[in-house]
C-alpha cells in the first residue's frame, strides 16, 4: 500500500547560525538598549529645546518689531509736537509783529504831526541828515547842519516854541569857526505829548 501524505509529519528546517542566546538578553545587548534609550530620550529632549527656543526667539523678534513702530510712532509724536510749537512760536511771532505794525501805524500818524512841526520850525539853511523818532522813550533825534550860528539858534528857538516839544538837549556840536562857520549838530527833543 502506498503511503498516506496525510501520515507523515513534517517538521520545519530551522538553521540557526547565531548563537544559542539572543543579543537582546546577553548583558551586553541590554547595555546598548538602555544607551539606545537614553540616546533617543536626549536626541527628542534636544529636539523639544530647540523648537521652544525657536518659538521662543519668533514672538522675541515679534516683540522687537513692536518696539520699533512705538518707537517710530513716539518719534512721529515729537517731531509733530516740535513742528506744532514751531508754528506756534511763528503764529505768536506773526501776532507780535501785527500788533507791532499797528502801534507803529497808530504812531506814524503822530510821526507826520512830529515831522510837520520839524519842517516848519526849521530855518532855510538847515539841512538834517537823519530824523529818528523814539516811540519808546518819547524822543526825537537830530542830526544836521546849519549854515551859521545864528541860523543855528534861531532853529533852537523855534523848535522850544513848539508845544509838543519840550526839552531839547544838544548832544554834539561842531563849528568849522570863522574859515567855515558851518555847524554840525545833534541833538535830542523830548516829546511832551504821549502818542498812542
Amino acid at each position: 500500500m502506498p503511503k498516506n501524505k496525510t501520515s507523515e509529519k513534517r517538521y520545519p528546517i530551522t538553521i540557526n547560525i547565531l548563537q544559542q542566546l539572543r543579543f537582546d538578553a546577553s548583558p551586553a545587548g541590554k547595555t546598548a538598549h538602555w544607551i539606545l534609550t537614553i540616546g533617543k530620550a536626549g536626541v527628542l529632549f534636544t529636539f523639544s529645546i530647540i523648537a521652544l527656543t525657536l518659538m521662543y526667539r519668533f514672538t522675541l523678534d515679534r516683540k522687537v518689531e513692536i518696539i520699533h513702530d512705538l518707537i517710530k510712532q513716539n518719534i512721529t509724536t515729537i517731531q509733530n509736537y516740535n513742528e506744532s510749537n514751531d508754528l506756534e512760536n511763528k503764529i505768536r511771532g506773526a501776532q507780535n509783529k501785527i500788533n507791532f505794525i499797528n502801534n507803529l501805524s497808530g504812531l506814524s500818524q503822530n510821526g507826520v504831526l512830529y515831522f510837520q512841526k520839524i519842517e516848519s520850525s526849521l530855518p532855510n539853511n538847515v539841512f538834517l541828515e537823519t530824523l529818528n523818532i523814539d516811540y519808546q522813550n518819547q524822543s526825537i533825534q537830530l542830526r544836521g547842519k546849519t549854515a551859521d550860528e545864528t541860523i543855528f539858534s534861531q532853529m533852537i528857538n523855534a523848535l522850544r516854541k513848539q508845544e509838543d516839544f519840550g526839552e531839547i538837549s544838544i548832544d554834539q556840536i561842531q563849528s568849522g569857526g570863522a574859515v567855515n562857520p558851518e555847524i554840525t549838530f545833534t541833538m535830542n527833543i523830548v516829546l511832551t505829548k504821549a502818542t498812542n
